[in-house]
């Protein structure tokens, strides 16, 4: 049995080990009840050990609930084992992860990988790279929006919070967090209205006419009269996707994909596109006509010899007009714009190859012929004169009281 002795310094207990050797652990100033409870605890623990047996539960929470220089001392006196904790691991790093996502996204296409390298660049530059991913909050997540509002129009701010917004969802479902720190952050990207522009068809045949040669001619018809997008659609055109017998041309279109049947779209070869084409056939094939259908359609004027909106703003003031906003974009803006007045809408979606959706949202514009055809112009009487017509036709059809006349008996319906 575990006894209890007392002396100028404390409370000593004292006990036998298996081998039989005395030992003791000193508690200083523990009055007599506490140190004789600890005392019948210690005996319980020596003779665990002795018999190799189970300490009981209640000796075991009681062990647990020390303090840890008494654990460490019944440690050494060989009646219990202190498990080291594993040390925490270290908290991933902002950088790190952020730069292990982007290497990981394959999915997606170069330039979308420089849209991701964008909003990385403002995550480090704003919490430094070394930042714990752990330690940024929801808090800190709005103050970085206000950085980026400080540094970028609306738009671009929310580009760049959707990116960082989608990289700690990704730790968030790997429970590197707890929280998505920028989960209420707005991603959702708005039509600005200001960046708005319609190049007229009088503009773009002056702006033509300054063209260096005609595969810049070529480019720039099939920016504005075929509405492509600039450079991805354009510069992945070959000569073979050009049908010039049956009146269409093949789009590859690396924006859309990955949606299922969005690969490609054929489009009409528009009367005003076809002059183009043709001239630059003629050029390509030493003025043959006959070229290899494997040859692009644009080869000098491709990425890599310049930047192409640079030039292009270049051949716009020779024109004798200021570039305008959103160069490429309001080129095919304008083309849908001026479409959608003579074709329904889903056919001009599927030509240009968006959807009616996104087409009010981003693409469609209100112009001064739209004013002038309201306030009298020819297509606006055409308009009226039409209802007019279909009024009358609807009277004569219904009687004058509005209801629709009986057929005579010996008449059969017409339906």
């Amino acid at each position: 049995m575990a006894t209890v002795t007392r002396d100028s310094k404390g409370v000593r207990i004292w006990f036998k080990d298996g081998a039989g050797n005395r030992k003791s652990i000193r508690l200083k100033d523990a009055h007599d009840d506490y140190a004789t409870r600890f005392a019948l605890n210690l005996e319980d623990l020596n003779s665990a050990v002795k018999y190799n047996a189970t300490i009981r539960p209640e000796t075991a929470q009681w062990a647990m609930g020390l303090c840890e220089d008494v654990q460490n001392r019944l440690a050494a006196l060989g009646l219990i084992e202190i498990q080291q904790a594993e040390p925490e691991p270290d908290a991933p790093k902002l950088g790190s992860f952020v730069d292990g996502w982007i290497a990981g996204r394959h999915d997606v296409k170069p330039a979308t990988k420089q849209i991701y390298s964008r909003s990385r660049h403002y995550l480090l530059e704003f919490f430094g790279a070394d930042r714990p991913l752990n330690s940024i909050t929801p808090g800190d997540g709005d103050e970085w929006a206000l950085f980026l509002r400080s540094h970028l129009g609306e738009n671009t701010s929310r580009k760049m919070a959707g990116v960082a917004k989608l990289i700690l969802k990704r730790a968030h479902r790997k429970g590197l967090i707890e929280v998505n720190p920028f989960s209420d952050l707005r991603t959702n990207v708005t039509h600005d209205e200001t960046g708005d522009f319609t190049i007229t068809p009088e503009m773009v045949q002056t702006i033509l006419a300054a063209a260096p040669d005609a595969e810049w001619r070529l480019i720039i018809a099939l920016a504005r009269y075929g509405g492509l997008r600039v450079p991805s659609e354009i510069f992945a055109m070959k000569w073979s996707a050009v049908n010039f017998e049956r009146g269409r041309f093949t789009i590859q279109s690396p924006k859309t994909e990955h949606f299922a049947g969005k690969a490609s779209r054929v489009c009409p070869i528009f009367p005003e596109l076809r002059p183009y084409f043709e001239e630059a056939l003629l050029a390509s094939s030493d003025g043959s006509g006959r070229i290899d259908g494997g040859r692009f359609v644009v080869e000098t004027h491709r990425p890599d010899s310049g930047n192409l909106g640079t030039q292009f703003c270049r051949i716009i003031r020779k024109a004798g007009f200021d570039p305008w906003p959103n160069l490429w974009r309001n080129c095919r803006s304008s083309r849908q714009t001026e479409l959608e007045n003579s074709f329904p809408t889903h056919v001009v979606c599927a030509w240009l190859g968006n959807s009616p959706s996104v087409a009010a949202r981003h693409y469609l514009q209100v112009t001064d012929s739209h004013f002038e055809q309201a306030v009298g112009g020819a297509t606006g009487a055409e308009m009226v004169q039409n209802r007019t017509v279909q009024s009358r036709t609807e009277r004569d059809r219904t009687g004058q009281n509005g209801t629709q006349k009986r057929s005579r008996p010996h008449e059969k319906p017409v339906f």
